[in-house]
């Protein structure tokens, strides 16, 4: 009997010296990896109630704990009334910033827009009967309605549509209305629709412009490039580069008109003055993109992590499939309830929240501004965009458990996508420069009746600032041959690479070979 008492006291000895040592660990680990103060002092209190604290208290204190936990589990399972409470969102913020860039109804072009895109229908916007092939013929060439009579048929049933697109790019301004779940489910309907109408447009232009209706088919080809400047116009990144995207297509076919067509001076004093009223200012963009992009940050986090009632009280979420509820679109609502179970681990969860993440919203917030910083910077024109962004290096030791390690993973994430952007940006405006030195090529040669041997002979035609490619600072290259020329930048690596456009490793090594030419137009047999 005493033998097995003295091993039985053996046995709890060794058990309790374990319960130190992971104690122990776990709070030199917690250390280390940067834990939450919360849960370091958790852990520290267990750690001195088995070293420093009297034996004579030691059993009081595991019973206060066991008693904590048997009301915990009793609190999980109790019946959760979860009326009156909702995702957390800072919605106050959000209403700021669209009443700052409201525009009234008389002025706003995106009344016309909503009104389409509630009719819009993409069957009818790419209809079956249009092979690749031919869709690519009637997207890029001059075509006729007796060579397509179909296609013909097909615009001609998009004249209202058409009509309402025409009334709309007469309007300067456009802001669509922004809610908090169209900041997770931005309005892909609007842009799809607003693309497929650019393409619309496109093809009805080249058919105008083949049958002799210039006018109506540039009038196509304005309200196309509107479209893009409306879609550039809002706060949403997705509709930025969208709009940019479709400003481009038009840009292609007004070059394509000014090379290949034959404009008057009126046409093309007309052309150079919608291209050269064009901006792509990153300055003035960059904070507004920013102000939204990070309110949705803090919206989408805060709705994972806190719920408020009507009284403002706040408290840890206990259901996240609320959070996702409330940012899904309404037919997107159909979203099956957990299973008891995992609502029960779900509310559990929120002893877990309590340890990591901010006491409130408004520290979470603060948070992610300080962590927005570096990209508010990004709009100082002063800014080096030689250094490349800081590369995100995964390793065991360099983990951090702490949200503030969280907030600033995704913002290493988020700054290529930044430099990405800044780099589509300057292509835009090289770009914009090319469509004006064709312009003043096209006016040379209207004179001249031949293309110039080199820019220079057009020095005076167009604006300085235009012969200068902001990629690279450099000029663009002009080359003629057999009675036509190709015009392209030089890309953002400065060098003639003949046109050509690539990114390959050489021959089975890590030597990475690019070419990153753009071409503003090159020669017919190219």
């Amino acid at each position: 009997m005493d033998k097995a008492k003295k091993a039985f006291e053996v046995a709890k000895q060794i058990l309790r010296w374990i319960w130190k040592v992971i104690l122990s660990t776990l709070f030199i680990a917690g250390v280390f990896f940067q834990t939450p103060l919360k849960l370091l002092l958790l852990i520290l209190v267990f750690l001195l109630a088995c070293t420093i604290l009297p034996l004579r208290f030691r059993k009081w204190f595991w019973a206060a704990v066991g008693v904590v936990i048997l009301i915990f589990v009793v609190w999980v399972f109790l019946p959760e009334n979860d009326e009156g409470w909702k995702p957390f969102t800072f919605d106050k913020e959000l209403a700021a910033l669209e009443a700052k860039y409201k525009i009234p109804d008389e002025e706003n072009a995106a009344i016309i827009y909503n009104q389409l895109v509630a009719d819009y229908n993409k069957s009818e916007i790419e209809p079956n009967f249009i092979t690749d092939q031919v869709d690519n013929i009637i997207s890029s060439e001059y075509w006729l309605a007796k060579d397509y009579p179909e296609v013909a048929k097909w615009i001609k049933s998009h004249k209202e549509t058409i009509s309402k697109l025409m009334q709309a790019s007469q309007f300067e301004k456009c802001k669509f209305d922004i809610t908090s779940k169209t900041f997770l489910f931005f309005d892909i309907n609007r842009t799809g629709a607003i693309r497929r109408w650019a393409q619309l447009l496109s093809k009805a232009s080249n058919n105008d412009i083949a049958e002799g209706r210039t006018a109506k088919g540039l009038g196509k080809i304005y309200c196309t490039l509107n479209m893009g400047e409306h879609l550039y116009q809002q706060p949403l990144l997705v509709d930025i580069l969208v709009g940019i995207s479709v400003k481009s297509l038009a840009i292609s076919h007004l070059n394509n008109f000014v090379i290949t067509g034959s404009p008057n001076k009126k046409q093309l004093d007309k052309i150079e003055e919608f291209i050269g009223e064009i901006k792509y200012d990153w300055q003035s963009d960059l904070p507004r993109v920013l102000d939204y992009e990070k309110l949705f940050t803090k919206n989408m986090l805060s709705s994972m992590i806190y719920e408020t009632n009507k009284n403002g009280e706040i408290r840890l979420s206990r259901n996240p499939e609320n959070a996702v509820r409330s940012f899904m679109p309404a037919e997107c609502n159909d979203i099956p309830s957990l299973p008891y179970l995992a609502r029960k681990l779900s509310k559990a969860s929120a002893v877990i929240k309590w340890l990591f993440v901010p006491s409130s919203p408004q520290e979470l917030s603060k948070a992610i501004d300080l962590e927005y910083e570096k990209f508010y910077n990004m709009a100082d024109p002063d800014f080096d965009w030689s250094k490349k962004p800081p590369e995100v290096k995964f390793s065991f030791l360099s983990y951090k458990l702490n949200y503030e390690y969280f907030l600033k993973l995704q913002s290493l994430l988020l700054s290529p996508s930044y430099y990405s952007i800044h780099g589509l940006y300057l292509r835009s405006d090289s770009s914009q420069r090319g469509a004006l030195l064709l312009i003043a090529l096209r006016r040379y040669k209207d004179k001249n009746r031949s293309w110039p041997k080199s820019l220079d002979d057009i020095k005076g035609l167009t604006d300085e600032e235009n012969f200068i490619d902001p990629l690279n600072g450099q000029s663009f290259v002009y080359k003629l041959a057999d009675g036509d020329f190709t015009l392209y930048s030089k890309g953002k690596n400065g060098e003639d690479d003949e046109g050509e456009r690539f990114s390959e490793y050489c021959g089975g090594t890590n030597v990475k070979k690019t070419a990153d030419d753009i071409y503003i137009w090159r020669l017919k047999n190219k």
